[in-house]
């Protein structure tokens, strides 16, 4: 079992203030299931919320602070009850306390969002935006989001580059998954129900059904259809980038993952004749013009590759 986290110690990871060996400590005890999951997301929330009542309080800070840790201290305690409509401050100052012992804080902060959902569509060539929070979005072709606040619904394939912000989590859905930004880019794809998520830098939380995994940098995870199962491994490429950068990186990646990439980004028809000709490792970076520069430059490299054209198909063999 991973030591605890003193509280004092989290808050200063969520305020980013935290040293690197902390940050360290935090993000450990972060992977130990979903105990420390819960638990920070409860402190996360209730120090928003203890900020938002900081703005009318006449309290100092530090008598803030100490009152901040008395109603963590004293939150499972608190009794639930009904206030009239018309005290509504009183009823978040409840709920401040009342939401930190279960998991209706997700719910609730979630569900009191701005109502407002804007929409970003790529038809037949990747396209960048940025969201009125800042944060960087490059969506790949024949995708698109919806998006609300710091809440965003994706449809195919899309890169976030995360503008931080402690009150505010940045969360994604797509499918039955649902990520949750702590300060990050990453890259998210759904295609026939398959999910995968990686990590470029940060953290990430990554959840479906009563599962969740911490991702952190040159992470990702695949979920399938059927299996609520969800583990991280290590991302073995930058192929993902490509229409980001407009270069196809590979370093000893097998042939079979490169042709799958090119025949994702151009619309291709590549097939590979030859049982192990799927796992020969290729290095390179090919710039991102057209296929048949990217094939001409790879087969200069790959002497030991030969390109057949038949149709509109491309056979690749030995």
């Amino acid at each position: 079992m991973k030591e605890d986290i003193k509280e004092d110690l989290l808050i200063r990871y969520i305020l980013d203030e935290a040293d690197a060996h902390e940050r360290r400590q935090v993000e450990t005890w972060l992977e130990g299931g979903d105990a420390p999951i819960k638990r920070f997301e409860q402190t996360l929330f209730l120090l928003n919320k203890s900020r938002e009542l900081a703005k009318v309080s006449p309290l100092t800070e530090e008598e803030a602070w100490e009152s901040f840790k008395v109603r963590r201290a004293n939150a499972e305690s608190v009794p639930v009850r009904k206030l009239n409509p018309s005290f509504r401050w009183l009823q978040a100052a409840a709920a401040v306390l009342i939401i930190a012992a279960g998991s209706w804080a997700a719910w609730f902060y979630l569900h009191t969002q701005p109502n407002q959902w804007s929409t970003l569509t790529a038809y037949e060539k990747a396209v960048s935006d940025t969201l009125p929070d800042g944060s960087i979005i490059r969506l790949n072709k024949h995708s698109g989001i919806s998006y609300s606040g710091r809440t965003v619904r994706l449809k195919g394939e899309a890169f976030f580059k995360v503008v931080h912000n402690t009150d505010k989590p940045f969360v994604v859905h797509t499918g039955d998954i649902t990520i949750t930004d702590i300060g990050t880019a990453f890259n998210v794809k759904s295609e026939a129900g398959t999910i995968e998520v990686i990590v470029e830098s940060g953290i990430v939380r990554v959840s479906k059904k009563t599962n969740a995994v911490i991702l952190k940098e040159k992470e990702m995870v695949l979920a399938q259809p059927g299996n609520d199962t969800l583990k991280s491994e290590t991302n073995p490429d930058l192929l993902y980038q490509y229409y980001r950068t407009d270069e196809f990186v590979a370093d000893h990646t097998p042939l079979g993952r490169l042709v799958k990439v090119l025949n994702e980004a151009y619309g291709s028809n590549i097939q590979l004749k030859g049982s192990d000709l799927a796992e020969l490792p290729i290095t390179g970076t090919y710039k991102r013009e057209s296929l048949d520069k990217v094939l001409q430059v790879l087969l200069l490299t790959t002497p030991e590759i030969h390109r057949i054209n038949k149709g509109t198909q491309i056979i690749l063999t030995r």
